[in-house]
């Protein structure tokens, strides 16, 4: 647990003593409250249906609007799990799944199945993405010892922000840059539209769902198997466990190119390598990595900038 801060309680993002104990918790005037999301969650999944069906009602029914929706939460939880074990989330991969069960579910003489294909795996992939990323901030905020519910707080308005600005910067790109073009080659989005091609149209290979059958029941009984292991405690069994393959981790390997698979590899030798020196400086090397990221976002938009303006590339 962390000890309670020195200030009045709620006002403190960061503890001023932390703890020593790597399994700690926040302590309860910190955390986001059951009645909260009781009352956010029903609320964000009902604006979700109502504002997509609102766009897309003459393509796609209230009912499976809110099917896909229903469907976008266990693709957030398979998100946020994938994310813990490999540090990425695949939810491209995820939200395949509810492509092929609208592909099931929807007649392939629909003239609109491709476009209620895409909608249904948009959502998914939407949940599975945005869950992913706040759990990974509030990873790092656990790292960093700060108050989950200040960064709930956070969440909530940049949120709100975001859904303003993001359209806004989605039109800017697009006045800037042809899209796709060679510099940006969109591959994700020839994914998505070739996935809905094929479980509309042709169909999946004959045989798929054997190989589809025995891998989830590998990843099954492996899962079994770590989580057996994890519950003994013995310092033994843990280690046993990290030579157990992962069924999630398997699956984001087949998804990953080695442009995210070596970056990462350098990135996580470089720090094992530092904290080896230095073992008290994680902290540090985790506000470091998180520069980083910023700075390239941030440069991003004035290289967005200068584009606009007609200034070339060096």
């Amino acid at each position: 647990m962390l000890e309670r801060s020195s200030t009045a309680p709620g006002n403190s993002a960061v503890p001023s003593v932390p703890s020593k104990d790597p399994n700690r918790d926040a302590p309860p005037h910190q955390l986001v409250s059951t009645t909260q999301i009781l009352i956010l969650l029903p609320l964000a999944l009902a604006v979700c249906v109502v504002f997509v069906f609102l766009s897309f009602g003459s393509y796609m029914s209230l009912p499976l609007t809110m099917l896909a929706t229903l469907l976008a939460i266990v693709a957030s939880a398979m998100g946020i799990r994938a994310l813990g074990e490999t540090d990425i989330c695949p939810a491209p991969g995820i939200s395949k799944l509810p492509q092929l069960l609208f592909a099931v579910n929807i007649p392939k003489t629909n003239p609109n199945g491709v476009i209620i294909n895409l909608l249904a795996g948009g959502i998914s992939d939407a949940g599975a993405n945005q869950a992913s990323d706040l759990m990974q901030d509030i990873k790092t905020g656990h790292l960093l010892q700060a108050s989950p519910k200040a960064q709930f707080y956070g969440q909530v308005v940049g949120s709100i922000f975001g859904a303003i600005i993001s359209p806004m910067i989605y039109r800017l790109y697009v006045a800037v840059y042809k899209l796709p073009s060679h510099l940006f080659q969109m591959p994700g989005v020839y994914t998505w539209m070739f996935s809905a091609r094929l479980l509309t149209g042709s169909g999946l290979p004959p045989m798929i769902w054997l190989y589809g059958l025995i891998a989830g029941i590998a990843s099954v009984i492996t899962a079994v198997i770590r989580i057996y292991l994890d519950m003994q405690g013995s310092a033994k069994c843990h280690r046993i466990k990290d030579f157990i393959p992962s069924g999630v981790g398997f699956a984001v390997g087949i998804y990953l190119t080695p442009s995210f698979s070596i970056a990462r590899a350098i990135g996580g030798t470089l720090k094992w390598l530092y904290l080896r020196k230095r073992p008290k400086d994680e902290i540090l090397v985790v506000v470091v990595a998180s520069g980083a990221i910023l700075g390239e976002g941030v440069f991003s938009m004035v290289n967005l900038g200068l584009a606009s303006l007609d200034i070339s590339h060096l």
